[in-house]
Order: C-alpha cells, then structure tokens, then sequence
C-alpha cells in the first residue's frame, strides 16, 4: 500500500479490491516464472543471477497467492536458497535455509521432512561457509 494516507485506500473493500487486483496481475505472469532451473553451465554467475531475480519475484508472487506453509512457497524458498549458495554467496544461503528452517520448525515441528531438510541445506552451506 502507499506511504502517503492520501493514496491508501479508504476502507476495507477497496483495499480488498486492491489485493484482488494485484492478484489478478500476478496471476497473469503465473505462467512466465514456474521454476526456476540451474543453467548447466558451471560459473554461470550471470545465468545465475538472473535465475536468482526471477525466483524473488516468483516468491513474492507465492507470498501473496500462498500461506507460509503452503509447499510450493517451500520449495522456492529452498531453491532459492541454493541458488544463492551455487552463486558463491554461501553465507547468503546459510542465512536463506536457517530463516526457512526455523519456519519449517515453528509451522511443522521439529521432526518434519521439510523442517529437516531446511537445516540439512544449513548445515551444509555452513560447512561450505567455514571451508572457505
């Protein structure tokens, strides 16, 4: 929503038909990011960066049509998580799977496989973070 009162909306069914709206156009691009996938060429930074980009905006899009729990938001968490870490910012990636493991946590619990596999993700960038 605007910053400045005058441009928010002024009750709650326009700011409802705002979401919807947005939603609407959202929807309009559903098709045009889906996944998101490794180039397979190696030291593609370039590739990857732009495959990086395009995964933000496909997670907020998520954030909006999706709860937090809600697995395909999950699972572009994740890759974007290890993107960040095949871009060489293993310390990004680290910090991208502890925020989704400790999410993971508080919505699954401790011993669900997403919630497992989120602090797996950690504990490897992490390692790869201390081997550098």
């Amino acid at each position: 929503m605007a910053k400045d009162p005058a441009d928010r909306p002024k009750n709650a069914r326009a700011a409802e038909g705002a979401v919807i709206e947005l939603s609407h156009l959202l929807d309009a691009t559903d098709d045009t990011v889906e996944r998101c996938e490794v180039p397979d060429t190696p030291g593609s930074s370039t590739s990857l960066s732009q495959h990086i980009e395009a995964l933000d905006l496909r997670i907020f899009e998520l954030e909006i049509l999706h709860d937090r729990g809600d697995q395909p938001l999950i699972e572009g968490r994740t890759e974007h998580a290890e993107l960040t870490g095949q871009s060489g910012d293993t310390r990004g990636a680290a910090a991208l799977y502890d925020r989704l493991a400790r999410d993971c946590q508080e919505l699954f619990g401790p011993y669900d496989v997403r919630t497992l596999d989120a602090f797996e993700g950690l504990a490897r960038w992490n390692g790869a973070v201390r081997a550098n």
